[in-house]
């Protein structure tokens, strides 16, 4: 089909991307087809017999030069004809990455991250300290529940081997109502504190607010205090919101980059031919504030005319070229809101994996 012929052509571009886009005088970062590519890292993803697709890619850079990739709904062996099953083979994945060599860390198809009793659970991101890899999750839900519970997968370092997972609850009031933490951190080793984003649901379609906690290192178990808008207290119901997104973007990653924090939000993507606005916030301090909004991509995938539902677009500070290009992927979530792209219980692995461009640094902060 011409179609699809043209939906592999651009997919093969965008991945190629990682070579970057060129700045140009608006706030906004166009699609460049004419980049060379400096790398082709993400073909390898279609070229690996244990990894078929994967969404909500997070990249964890090792002091060993390996890079941990973790990922909720993900296809594994399972391609059949170019095809996988309708339904995920597992919930959550990982693959380390070195150099150009990816392997699976799953043991067939059974999770990375063993369920909580029968629930999976669904990596958000992740911070090394010294011998242990901690990786926040949440439940599979669909969007942003009111669940105020975050889960800790621990997995030992180099190793890898899956250790434990425990359990954080916030207790919610009138301010801070159904908070869960996990939706990113940041680790600073100079002072000890793993900087912990929480989000506070909004009604349906609008920005969750973002909370930021800290908390000692070695365990997300020990001195948790919060931020109130100036100071940091012990009284969890008196967080402060540190920022809102404009037009009811939602935020789906914050990272440290170039010695400062970026934040991510995407349109609402739960629904056919929304989310394809991808925008960035920066800021100083963990805490914020963060300034600067500005939209740096629209996501062009289409099939049979329709755009995806599209979720969790994530900056990978570890992926700046030479020419100070950072890679942000996001993921498509099926058209199933817009067309059923399902047939004879197999579908394209293409339409629910994760796709990557790249943006010159100085399009999320000008003085970069």
């Amino acid at each position: 089909m011409k179609v699809v012929n043209n939906l592999t052509l651009l997919i093969i571009i965008l991945f190629y991307l990682f070579a970057g886009c060129k700045p140009n005088n608006t706030v906004i970062i166009p699609f460049d087809a004419k980049a060379k590519a400096d790398s082709a890292f993400f073909l390898k993803w279609n070229a690996n017999p244990t990894f078929s697709s994967g969404q909500n890619a997070f990249s964890l850079a090792l002091p060993n030069g390996k890079i941990l990739w973790l990922f909720g709904n993900s296809h594994l062996a399972d391609k059949v004809a170019g095809k996988v099953p309708c339904n995920f083979a597992v919930q959550n994945a990982g693959v380390i990455q070195e150099n150009n060599i990816y392997t699976t860390l799953n043991s067939g198809n059974t999770n990375l991250i063993p369920n909580i009793g029968s629930e999976s659970l669904q990596p958000t991101c992740a911070y090394l300290f010294v011998d242990t890899i901690f990786v926040y999750c949440k439940k599979n839900e669909w969007g942003y529940l009111s669940m105020h519970q975050s889960y800790i997968a621990k997995f030992s370092y180099p190793s890898l081997q899956y250790l434990t997972t425990d359990s954080i609850t916030h207790f919610s009031n009138a301010i801070v109502a159904n908070c869960q933490f996990g939706l990113a951190t940041a680790a600073d080793s100079l002072n000890g504190y793993a900087y912990e984003y929480g989000y506070i649901p909004s009604p349906i379609n609008g920005s969750p607010k973002i909370i930021i906690a800290r908390h000692s290192l070695d365990s997300p178990h020990k001195s948790w205090k919060y931020f109130d808008g100036v100071n940091w207290v012990d009284d969890f119901t008196k967080s402060n919101f540190i920022f809102t997104t404009v037009n009811n973007a939602q935020v789906t990653s914050i990272r440290r980059c170039n010695k400062a924090y970026v934040a991510i939000s995407q349109d609402v993507g739960i629904g056919c031919g929304k989310g394809t606005n991808i925008y960035s916030h920066y800021a100083a301090e963990p805490w914020g504030p963060f300034n600067g909004e500005r939209k740096l991509f629209t996501i062009p995938e289409q099939y049979l005319g329709f755009s995806p539902n599209t979720i969790g677009a994530i900056l990978q500070p570890s992926f700046v070229d030479a020419n100070k290009k950072v890679l942000i992927t996001y993921s498509l979530n099926g058209y199933n809101d817009c067309t059923n792209d399902c047939e004879n219980n197999f579908t394209d692995p293409l339409h629910w994996s994760t796709y990557a461009f790249t943006v010159p640094m100085n399009a999320i902060n000008p003085a970069w």
